[in-house]
């Protein structure tokens, strides 16, 4: 079984598309009205796991934010313990050799896939690799807390450790946009219910702070539904057009509260599967899913 994942691992990370380096952009409407934001400090991006464009929208972000000569740190939704490996790889070569040390990793082989650890997303950290190695001024870190010290409110821990974690790193680099890609509940600037903790972005400077959830004009994301993990359709949200865009305007998803400054667009909305249960034939799977995972009782996170 060992050896059937590392041949499909092997086989995935060499298929993968060469990622857009710094100076090759692909188009946003309306990314400078955004990045050109007076006192912008963290950029939060709130995405439903599991798509192919929202890690490509955010890897165009970045690659816009570099190109107007500002310092970025692009932050993302892994614990702690991520961040070494995750700095081999971004200082690796990017071959063969490093990919199937990357991916073979436990976080990226068991638990749940609930889209954080998609094709989409490691193609994001491969950009984030090319880029850096053009020279950009580049980094990228895991942001996600770990468990609460003892017993508590796990949620309401882990969005402050979230939130402290980021503003520790703007202290350290007040030069550089922070662009955290993250689950849509954890970038609201309010909580979705009144029972609910404050997210990890509103716990953020107000006057510094951008957030924006995913909208499209439908399709599919691969995340986890109660009971089953795989594609599940995405509707449709409002149609802008025919092209990727930022759109900032007060968006609430209940009365008497703005949960984020706008939305980012993309005109439709494929699923991206978990990197390590992927077959290069892009139909199959392995025989068996990675050890200690189970579809039972499974709620999804956003």
């Amino acid at each position: 079984m060992t050896r059937l994942f590392n041949l499909l691992v092997l086989a995935f990370a060499s298929a993968l598309p060469v990622a857009a380096h710094a100076q090759d952009c692909a188009p946003i409407k309306d990314v400078d009205a955004v990045l050109s934001q007076d006192g912008l400090r963290y950029l939060v991006l709130g995405e439903m796991h599991g798509t192919n464009e929202a890690p490509e929208f955010a890897g165009d972000v970045v690659c816009h934010a570099l190109e107007r000569g500002q310092p970025v740190v692009l932050a993302l939704e892994y614990g702690d313990l991520e961040q070494g490996p995750l700095d081999g790889y971004l200082n690796s070569d990017g071959g063969t050799d490093a990919r199937l040390a990357f991916l073979s990793r436990p976080e990226w082989r068991g638990g749940l896939p609930d889209g954080r650890r998609s094709e989409a997303m490691f193609s994001l950290i491969e950009q984030a690799r090319r880029m850096k190695t053009d020279g950009a001024d580049l980094d990228v870190l895991a942001v996600r807390g770990g468990r609460p010290p003892r017993e508590g409110d796990y949620q309401a821990y882990g969005e402050a450790a979230m939130a402290g974690r980021l503003e520790a790193i703007g202290a350290t680099r007040p030069e550089a946009l922070i662009v955290f890609l993250v689950g849509n509940i954890h970038a609201a600037k309010a909580p979705m219910r009144d029972t609910l903790p404050p997210p990890a972005a509103a716990r953020l400077p107000e006057n510094e702070t951008l957030s924006l959830n995913y909208s499209s004009g439908g399709g599919e994301a691969w995340n986890c539904q109660p009971y089953t993990c795989g594609p599940h359709p995405m509707p449709a949200r409002d149609d802008p057009g025919d092209r990727d865009r930022v759109i900032l305007t007060p968006v609430s998803r209940n009365e008497g509260a703005v949960h984020y400054d706008g939305y980012f667009w993309t005109p439709r909305t494929t699923a991206s599967a978990p990197a390590a249960l992927t077959d290069p034939c892009g139909e199959c799977t392995l025989s068996a899913p990675p050890d200690g995972w189970s579809v039972a009782d499974v709620t999804p996170e956003d």
